[in-house]
This record gives C-alpha cells, structure tokens and sequence, in this order.
C-alpha cells in the first residue's frame, strides 16, 4: 500500500487529498471490480475515461523508449514468481518463456475513441503506472491548497 500523511492549515486538505486517493484507486485499481484496470483485465476492453487512456498512451511511449523494460502488463510475470499472492517460487525456464509470449504493453490496442483492448488474452494492467499517474493528480490538488503531503 501507499503511505500518505497531510500536513496543512486548511482543515479541508486531508479530506481532498483522500477523496482524489479513493477516486484514482475506484478508476485504476486493479483489485477494485468495478475499476477500469479490473474491467480491462477481464474483459480485454474497456471503453476508457480520458485519463485512462491518457495513462496508456504515455505508459506505450514509456515502454518504447526503454525498450520494454517499462512495462504495464508484467501481471502474469509477477503472479509466475509468486509476487502476486506473495506464495513466491522460481518458475522454470519453460513457464517463463511462456509466460512473456503473453506480456508486453505492444499488446494493447488504443483507438482514438478511447476503446482500448488487448491484443492477446491474460494479459493483466498492473498498478505502477496508474500510482504514479494518482500521485501527480494528487501533487496539482496540494499545490492549489499549498498542502504538504508525503507519499510513501
């Protein structure tokens, strides 16, 4: 999880700092069922808000640019080694070429109608990127307020 504390002398801070924390997390969790991440990871298509798609877009630009070592669809690799479930084990040499046949971000398909979808099934979204992009959101919020918030 996410560390957050709020330091300021508006008495509204916290409670905006923690309404925008719950809203990002309902649109990108993908633990949250009703989350366009969970959405997209089960059923491969999601009619996207414009900052989901703005994520996916810059999380493709990311992963060119570092030559895939950035990469937003490393789920299954993560639940191979146990992360996942924290049930960890060293995978085969087998299962881990399997494994990335079915991961990378140049599996996604953005259409400029904001549908995004999977090219290839089981591929899974993961958090960092939404994070990051929750974290900035929240960075313009505080700033406005002149909030000091610490993310851990």
């Amino acid at each position: 999880g996410t560390f957050v504390e709020v330091v300021s002398p508006d008495p509204r801070a916290a409670a905006i700092v923690f309404s925008e924390v719950r809203r990002i997390e309902g649109m990108l969790s993908k633990y949250r069922p009703g989350s366009e991440v969970a959405q997209l990871n089960q059923n491969g298509r999601v009619k996207a808000s414009p900052e989901m798609f703005y994520i996916m877009e810059k999380s493709a630009g990311f992963w060119e640019l570092s030559a895939g070592a950035f990469d937003v669809t490393v789920g299954p690799l993560m639940d191979l080694w146990g992360f996942t479930q924290k049930e960890f084990r060293q995978p085969s040499p087998d299962e881990i070429k399997e494994t990335l046949k079915i991961i990378g971000t140049n599996k996604i398909i953005l259409n400029f109608d904001n549908d995004t979808r999977y090219a290839t099934k089981r591929v899974v979204l993961s958090w960092v990127p939404a994070q990051s992009f929750g974290s900035s959101l929240i960075k313009i919020i505080i700033y406005n307020l002149k909030i000091v918030v610490v993310l851990n």
